[in-house]
């Protein structure tokens, strides 16, 4: 997922994913008859506001999306149930005054910045605009005070302490899903943090360098999986080294080759969903770890369609030669428990006209649903 957001300086990693995220190349991928079969079962409605990233509920029930009016501003926090879509009762303004501080900040939605730790609040994780340092914001879905955060803010002067020759990049911090740890990437090392602690567990040595490489966390905090491109000075090869380690003694558990970079794991490991192409061809593969066979892309734009009316308002519009853009980026993937199903939250990327109190919106973000056989 790609963030509309630019971080200060762009580093040699994030030209290389940005060049990654963009390429107008689609990836050849298998046609063999034991490939995943990928199925959308659902797509629901989720409005005019543009999803930033999203996790899901501790009983695992509800995704709870956070979304912007499009333009970094006006900051809610909506829950939709797994089952069927339907919107999950937040507060009256779905926590907008709570979350007012997010505005104008940086959030990067690779880093996994939003989820509910093990108190049962929520917990956002976020960069100043101007000196790029780590905030963080909580609140509950009650509306109570949260408990006082007892997990460690990575702030520029913790990782100084930390990593004291730290030559990364602070808004690159990678969070589990639960926010008790966060794996830093330094030039040369990632290091992996125990937020419950403030200490450094270990850290696991660049391929000679972490520029081409990158990390998230299984769903249970027992493993890390650090993708390297096998070429990074060719932006149209995104085939990678999949590296499985146990967090519990740094060991390496498991190799795959796969044939892309930005790798979401299913709960069992079974499976990895990646995105590909550009942004006119913008899709997405499975790959069975088992096999090694990769699905067909599925593609997640639409057909741009005459705009007949506003979506907002329902003025029919007559005599105006207006089109949707028909782009629906995938802003999160949501594993379910069971392996079997996946979310993806597209954003319509303020697709609309006019101005406030004039304003016509051409389309809505979606929530997908998918299921893998």
């Amino acid at each position: 997922m790609t963030d509309r957001h630019a971080p200060r300086t762009l580093s040699l990693v994030m030209l290389t994913l940005f060049a990654l995220a963009f390429s107008l190349e689609p990836l050849t991928v298998s046609a063999q008859t034991d490939a995943p079969q990928v199925s959308q079962t659902a797509e629901y409605n989720i409005g005019f506001a543009c999803p930033v990233t999203a996790t899901l509920s501790p009983d695992q029930t509800n995704l709870w999306v956070l979304m912007d009016n499009c333009f970094g501003r006006g900051f809610t926090l909506q829950g939709f149930n797994a089952a069927d879509g339907t919107p999950v009762k937040g507060d009256d303004k779905n926590f907008a005054d709570a979350l007012a501080p997010l505005n104008d900040k940086w959030i990067y939605p690779d880093t996994k910045p939003l989820a509910f730790t093990p108190d049962g609040g929520i917990d956002l994780r976020y960069n100043d605009a101007d000196t790029y340092d780590a905030l963080n914001l909580r609140l509950t879905l009650t509306g109570e005070e949260p408990a006082a955060n007892e997990l460690t803010s990575l702030t520029n002067d913790t990782i100084q302490k930390l990593i004291p020759e730290f030559a990364g990049y602070s808004e690159n911090i990678i969070y589990s899903t639960d926010h008790t740890l966060a794996v830093i990437p330094d030039t040369s090392a990632f290091h992996i943090i125990d937020l419950k602690t403030g200490k450094e567990l270990f850290q696991f040595e660049g391929q000679p360098t972490t520029d081409y490489s990158r990390a998230s966390f299984s769903s249970d905090n027992q493993h890390l999986y650090i993708s390297t491109l096998k070429n990074g000075d060719d932006v149209q090869d995104n085939s990678s080294t999949l590296n499985i380690y146990n967090l519990a003694d740094g060991k390496l558990l498991k190799t795959y080759d796969v044939p892309s970079y930005f790798n979401i794991f299913s709960p069992d490991e079974r499976y990895i969903v990646a995105q590909v192409g550009g942004q006119f061809d913008a899709g997405f593969i499975v790959t069975s770890l088992e096999t090694g066979v990769t699905s067909q892309t599925i593609l997640v734009n639409e057909p741009p369609h005459p705009v007949t009316e506003c979506l907002n308002t329902g003025k029919k519009l007559k005599g105006l030669d207006y089109k949707t853009r028909g782009e629906l980026p995938v802003r999160d993937i949501i594993w379910l428990p069971d392996s079997s199903n996946f979310f993806t939250v597209n954003s319509y990327i303020g697709d609309m006209s006019g101005s406030r109190g004039n304003l016509c919106i051409f389309n809505y973000s979606r929530l997908r649903q998918y299921k893998v056989e």
